[in-house]
């Protein structure tokens, strides 16, 4: 795992709220803020025009199998690759 993955992993699993990423005065901005989620569009996100990194239809976008993800992600936006 990436790095600022696991720094982003430990900060949301703080035992203690009060030094919890997210639960601070910072609230959703701080988890939004972290470095890791850099690239997400928040504005699109939240429209509902952000494409999944998943390919539902037989494996996921890192290539692994898709599994139970049929189903799972009804209406979500994604592309399609070209095989």
């Amino acid at each position: 795992m990436p790095c600022l993955a696991q720094d982003l992993v430990r900060a949301l699993l703080l035992k203690d709220a009060g030094d919890r990423l997210g639960c601070g005065a910072g609230g959703s901005a701080a988890v939004k803020a972290h470095p890791f989620l850099a690239a997400v569009d928040w504005d699109a996100l939240t429209a509902g025009c952000m494409c999944s990194r998943l390919d539902v239809h037989g494996t996921r976008a890192d290539g692994w199998p898709s599994g139970s993800w049929e189903g799972t992600l009804k209406g979500a936006h994604h592309e399609r690759r070209a095989p």
